[in-house]
């Protein structure tokens, strides 16, 4: 590996958000490493950085056969619109058809038939790995709702800047050994405070990661899953959760993006205090992650990529990590 490699390998990826000192907003700073064109002899580029780091996906498949985000909200649905060939019977309820004989590309070969797949789904925007925006909660400033306040953005109004960062694996799987039915366990100051005393104290651009092990429950129908079922049925201990008052100890830290691979940041007993809490201050949260163990627990860098949907509330999408190796 070469030096270069090394040094930002040992640094991670630039930090691109700093805080500003009214109102906590996040804007765009000059990174540490700056990636120019034309770097300086010796200074790590973004191929230094690329040959030497893998990609982990962390993100859930989205299948109408695994559970979505609630049975009382609206499912995935994964409909075929048009297949290679007519198909008259099949597991789709809608029938495919194939647009063949409508295509204006040249003339249809056996070898070319010109018909093409293609499918069409109902998602709704808090389904599998997703954030929330701000007006997940909070709506915008100006109109006149309760709670609206200047950080209610809407999902695309969210700079992809805001959604990456240190990744920062805090294991609380240790929590759900007290779970109790119908709660879920709480993620306490106490609980980030230790992992700092171990592994460094937080700060701006890092994105601490909450490692549940909530993740194994999502699997598929008809399999009895308490992944998203547990927030109803209260005979079930609930999924990890991060308390109000941890929330507000990680924005005075500087931190500005929170994932978890739960099914929710808050608690079963509570889902609201939590979200309020954060996005109410511009936070914003990654939901549904999966894989969290297989990272390290300083050293890569997340990324989440939504799809860009005008007046979202936020969007599931793609979550992954940049590990050094």
């Amino acid at each position: 590996m070469s030096r270069a490699a090394k040094d930002l390998r040992d640094t991670a990826w630039p930090d691109r958000l700093t805080t500003a000192a009214a109102g906590g907003v996040s804007a765009p700073a000059t990174p540490q490493h700056a990636f120019r064109a034309e770097p300086a002899i010796g200074e790590p580029t973004m191929e230094d950085f690329l040959q030497n780091h893998r990609i982990v996906d962390l993100t859930l498949t989205l299948d109408e056969r695994y559970p979505g985000v609630g049975s009382w909200l609206p499912g995935f649905h994964h409909r075929v619109w048009n297949w290679f060939e007519q198909v008259d019977e099949g597991p789709q309820p809608l029938i495919a058809r194939s647009y063949r004989r409508e295509s204006t590309a040249a003339e249809a070969t056996e070898d070319r038939p010109n018909v093409f797949y293609s499918c069409f789904m109902v998602l709704f925007e808090h389904t599998g790995t997703h954030f929330d925006a701000p007006t997940h909660v909070i709506p915008p400033a100006g109109s006149g709702l309760p709670a609206a306040n200047e950080h209610g953005l809407y999902g695309d109004q969210i700079a992809l800047e805001r959604l990456q960062g240190k990744a920062c694996i805090v294991d609380v799987r240790s929590l759900r050994e007290a779970a109790k039915p119908g709660e879920s366990p709480l993620i306490q100051v106490e609980h980030v405070q230790r992992w700092e005393a171990a592994n460094g104290p937080l700060g701006p651009g890092d994105v601490p990661l909450f490692w549940t092990g909530w993740d194994e429950h999502y699997v598929a129908y008809p399999e009895p899953t308490p992944y998203q079922d547990a927030f109803k049925d209260k005979t079930m201990a609930g999924w990890t959760a991060v308390a109000e008052p941890t929330i507000g100890y990680l924005f005075d830290r500087g931190v500005r993006l929170v994932g978890t691979d739960a099914t929710s940041m808050g608690a079963v007993q509570d889902v609201y205090g939590v979200h309020y809490a954060g996005l109410g201050r511009g936070m914003l949260y990654v939901e549904s992650l999966t894989a969290l163990g297989t990272l390290p627990v300083r050293g890569s860098h997340f990324v989440f990529c939504p799809l860009k949907i005008a007046r979202s509330s936020g969007c599931s999408g793609r979550a992954f990590a940049y590990v050094p190796g």
